[in-house]
């Protein structure tokens, strides 16, 4: 039986009756596809179905179309009774649909329609919105005709995110899709980042997020630098020029650069100097228009510091640039070319070197420790001494916030000219120890004198002789202490009880200050040397010996000599005697001469008291053996005679003595003189005494003699011929 089921189809029925029972089994055949669900038909159907007295149901399958672009068989049912329609399956896409911006291909829809009622449409496709494509799965609003999908996204080509200047270049990740439209993106990408309306980053992220709705791009990342990014604030100018960096980017806007070996250069203000730099940064970051970074580089212009008298000029080279909140803090000096010059004790310094260490402030206040050259004689003139310590010598120089405190100088060669004792003096020498302040010049050198120095106060000149020995000098702030001479050579004239001395030898300790001089020496008579006070005189020998000289406060103290030849005379009972020899110890001083020394007499001393005469031999005229001298205080002390020949004449009882011998041990002083001797008669003493004569004859009899403050004690005669004439009775 083929029955018509209006808007539906036809149905064919077999049927059987069984105790009064109808059962069967039927067919459907659509007449033409039913819209079961809005958007959802079905477009033909192979159920088959059973027949009861409820009623009838068919179940198979049935051929879905959705919205025309999916179809396929899947399972259903027709409930006759309701008129109600169930299906459940996959259909396919079998054409692209694109709504909106949105493009939907090689679709799978999940559908489920439950008693004419859409429950459920899931798709799983590729899609293409705007300049991306992917693969999603999601939910489809069949109604409206939209679409809500989450899957994987892949940038096809450029995307420029709305007006925000920001251009996506490449992205891969997570995509959302509401309503048709792409609403983020999410996971890796690379887009150019604008600053100031310019293209300026290459940024490569792996957590980026794209506000598609609100064209906002945000996320961290590194970047190049792709055009020179240009950084103001206040004074300081700063262009990135080259090189890579991490970014941070929020909604389009950097928020923060952490720079790393970006290539930059660099103008700002300077305490008063404008300053250009380039290099670059080691670390760096830039966050709220503000800018910290940290970099070598490369001064590109002249740089010159003024206060007061001091000038800096950095030339060229390289500075450890330290910016912080886009404000310069700093400059470390990295072998940058420094020039100097300044004045110390009023006199210009000027000197170079190429820096390794040093800073300069944002306030424009340079500091450094460090060696530099002499590039100009330094001159420093107080009269009326001048000091040059000569270029191309180093000098440790410590300068603090564009001053210096101190300039250390050592090795250095230096020419020093002064005046002493109205006389020049020329030294020329290294410095050992040298420091340069504001205050003044301190130095100690080694030197030698350059011409020979002359000083000359009263009537004793000091000369000091050029080329020899060691001298050493001593400045304290400029001023001029004093001048150490040791083992250098000297003459020394002076006048000592109206006679000339002069002097020469070798210094062995002396100082020259401003006021005075002192020697101490080891010399030689260069002329002989007399000191005649009338009766009593000294000539000392210019003939080798050895001498001491000791010169204190300008003034002549002393001089010892030894073993030098003199001649000594002295007047003695009328006679002046006369002796040469040898001091073994002697001195001079200003208040006159003393001297032990040994000597002969140079001629014959004849000295005569009362009726008594000696005479003493000089050697070779029957004399010789040996005397001795004392002169203390330029006075004739004594003098004594051992083993000399000797003649003694005198008078005793009316007749004439006369001995001649030799004295053993004999003295001659003011007081007179004392004689032990031996001797024999010269000539026969007569003596008469009343009525007797006694008669000594002469010959090599033997006779001691005593003779005491020049008066004759006693003559012992042993072993003599003689002869008595008397009368008795």
């Amino acid at each position: 039986v083929q029955l018509g089921i209006a808007n539906v189809g036809t149905l064919t029925l077999s049927a059987s009756l069984e105790n009064t029972a109808l059962s069967g089994e039927m067919t459907l055949a659509l007449a033409q596809p039913i819209e079961v669900v809005s958007g959802v038909s079905v477009q033909s159907v192979t159920l088959t179905g059973r027949y009861s007295p409820d009623g009838f149901e068919l179940d198979g399958n049935v051929t879905v179309n959705v919205k025309d672009w999916a179809q396929a068989s899947i399972e259903g049912q027709y409930k006759y009774s309701a008129n109600q329609w169930s299906a459940t399956g996959t259909i396919s896409q079998i054409t692209p649909l694109t709504v909106g911006p949105l493009t939907v291909s090689n679709g799978q829809l999940q559908v489920r329609v439950t008693d004419n009622n859409l429950e459920q449409v899931t798709v799983e496709c590729d899609y293409q919105v705007e300049n991306f494509s992917g693969h999603v799965d999601g939910r489809y609003e069949v109604a409206a005709n939209e679409f809500f999908l989450d899957g994987n996204i892949n940038l096809d080509s450029e995307y420029n995110i709305g007006g925000s200047g920001v251009v996506l270049k490449s992205a891969t990740g997570t995509a959302k899709i509401e309503a048709n439209a792409l609403t983020e993106i999410r996971g890796a990408a690379s887009a150019d980042i604008p600053y100031e309306n310019q293209p300026t980053f290459n940024v490569t992220v792996e957590d980026v997020f794209v506000d598609v709705p609100n064209n906002q791009f945000s996320g961290r990342g590194t970047a190049t630098l792709i055009n020179p990014m240009t950084i103001s604030s206040g004074a300081t100018t700063v262009n990135l020029n080259s090189g890579s960096a991490s970014v941070g980017v929020s909604q389009n806007n950097l928020d923060e650069v952490v720079i790393e070996a970006v290539e930059f250069d660099a103008n700002t203000t300077f305490g008063e100097h404008q300053i250009a730099v380039g290099g670059t940064v080691n670390q760096g970051r830039w966050a709220e228009g503000q800018v910290d970074l940290n970099a070598d580089v490369t001064l590109n212009s002249p740089l010159t510091f003024t206060r007061e008298s001091t000038t800096i000029t950095l030339s060229s080279g390289s500075v450890n640039v330290d910016v912080q909140q886009s404000a310069l803090q700093s400059l470390g000096l990295k072998g940058i070319q420094t020039a100097l010059r300044t004045e110390v004790a009023g006199a210009a310094l000027v000197v170079s070197s190429n820096l390794n260490s040093g800073s300069i402030t944002g306030e424009g206040k340079i500091s450094f420790d460090a060696d530099m050259s002499l590039d100009e004689d330094y001159v420093l003139s107080r009269d009326p001494t001048t000091m040059t310590l000569k270029s191309g010598a180093t000098a440790h120089l410590n300068v603090q916030e564009n001053s210096l405190v101190t300039a250390g100088v050592q090795g250095v060669n230096f020419e020093f000219r002064t005046t002493l004792g109205g006389g020049p003096l020329s030294i020329d020498g290294s410095i050992n120890n040298g420091t340069l302040t504001p205050e003044g010049v301190t130095v100690s050198a080694g030197a030698s004198l350059t011409d020979d120095f002359n000083w000359t106060v009263g009537d004793t000149t000091l000369t000091v002789k050029s080329g020899e020995g060691q001298v050493d000098a001593q400045i304290t702030n400029s001023n001029f202490e004093r001048v150490g001479i040791n083992n250098v050579g000297f003459r020394v004239a002076t006048t000592l009880g109206g006679s000339a001395l002069t002097i020469g030898g070798n210094v062995e300790t002396g100082e020259l200050t401003a006021e005075t001089f002192g020697v101490r020496a080891t010399a030689a008579l260069e002329e002989d040397f007399v000191w005649d006070r009338g009766e009593t005189g000294v000539c000392v020998k210019s003939e080798p010996g050895q001498a001491t000289l000791v010169v204190e406060g300008s003034r002549f103290v002393s001089a010892g000599i030894d073993n030098v030849g003199f001649d000594a005379w002295a007047t003695l009972g009328g006679s002046r005697l006369e002796l040469t020899g040898t001091v073994q110890t002697g001195s001079v001083t200003p208040d006159g001469f003393t001297v032990q020394a040994q000597a002969d007499l140079k001629d014959d001393f004849v000295w005569t008291s009362g009726p008594t005469t000696l005479t003493v031999k000089k050697p070779g005229d029957g004399g010789g053996g040996q005397a001795s001298l004392d002169i203390q205080n330029s006075s004739f002390q004594r003098a004594g005679i051992d083993n000399v020949g000797f003649e003694v004449a005198t008078t005793l009882g009316g007749s004439a003595l006369t001995v001649e011998g030799t004295v053993q041990e004999g003295s001659l002083s003011s007081e007179g003189f004392t004689v032990q001797a031996t001797a024999g008669l010269k000539e026969d003493f007569v003596w008469t005494v009343g009525s007797t004569t006694l008669t000594v004859e002469h010959g090599q009899e033997q006779a001691q003699i005593d003779v005491s403050n020049s008066r004759f004690n006693r003559l012992g005669i042993d072993n003599v011929s003689f002869g008595v004439d008397t009368t008795l009775g």
